[in-house]
């Protein structure tokens, strides 16, 4: 392939930062005492093209570690086990990640990596678990045929899940018993990251359209009981309830007549609308 050659200068840390971070689909929750190793990067590329290795900071920062390498040409990093670098051409748009092994016990300390290629840069989406509780799921969903395939393992509460996509592609998030928690779409440009998080509370609104004063309950599934979650909401005013999927409210006059009854149907971290009016 034919890589283009731009800028001559190693790009800033603010605009790193903003590179692409991840490729094939990982979770980085490991931990381990790391070993202190040198790693030895050689440009081996069959095009005569410079590659710059930088090295991935815990904040998620890109990091330079190396000057340009010719082809042919080497450099030796220090660094420890399980540390996460990544080789990326002056264009920032062909790239290579390598994560550091612990070293063989019978061996030196010195770990190579030629790289023979770099690949083109694609966005990636992370998706978190912010849920109180319970693992999720991810699922690629065919735009064409609504076909969804499983794309990520069981993703536990407070962890992350990193895929490699296009942009434009669209993801869902389900529990483990197939309940569809949140739709995501991706857009994040290639070579960027972009974070969908699951668990964010659902937001409803509700509007008073009515020519009275009116008091919203959330009903409790389990008893059937109304419990008030706001004042009298006066006409032409509303009402912002911090909620969750399947949750259902009922508004009443001030002499606690119902007037109608609702369903929250957006997903975590969506905004629903809601009128009150007369029938």
């Amino acid at each position: 392939m034919t890589l283009s050659s731009v800028a001559t200068t190693i790009p800033s840390r603010a605009l790193l930062f903003a590179i692409l971070l991840c490729t094939l689909p990982f979770c980085f929750f490991a931990e381990s005492t790391p070993t202190k190793v040198d790693v030895k990067f050689s440009n081996a590329l069959s095009d005569n093209v410079d590659f710059a290795v930088f090295w991935r900071s815990h904040e998620g920062e890109l990091l330079p570690a190396t000057k340009w390498i010719p082809q042919g040409q080497f450099e030796i990093v220090e660094t420890y086990s399980g540390h996460h670098f990544f080789a990326y051409d002056k264009s920032m748009s062909y790239f290579k990640e390598f994560m550091i092994p612990e070293p063989e016990s019978n061996g030196g300390t010195v770990i190579e990596f030629p790289v023979h290629e770099l690949r083109k840069a694609q966005p990636v989406a992370r998706f978190i678990n912010s849920l109180d509780s319970g693992t999720i799921e991810i699922f690629w969903k065919n735009i064409k045929t609504n076909e969804e395939v499983k794309v990520s393992p069981e993703i536990k509460q407070g962890e992350w899940f990193d895929v490699e996509t296009h942009q434009g592609h669209k993801f869902v998030a389900k529990t483990p018993d197939g309940e569809i928690l949140k739709v995501f779409d991706v857009q994040a440009a290639p070579g960027d990251r972009q974070e969908f998080t699951v668990g964010e509370r659902t937001k409803a609104t509700f509007f008073n359209k009515m020519g009275q004063n009116i008091r919203l309950f959330w009903i409790n599934s389990v008893t059937g009981r109304g419990i008030a979650v706001s004042d009298l909401i006066g006409g032409g005013a509303s009402h912002t309830v911090y909620t969750s999927p399947g949750h259902k409210f009922a508004a009443y006059d001030e002499n606690e007549n119902q007037i109608l009854e609702f369903t929250v149907t957006a997903h975590f971290g969506d905004h629903e609308e809601f009128y009150i009016q007369e029938l």
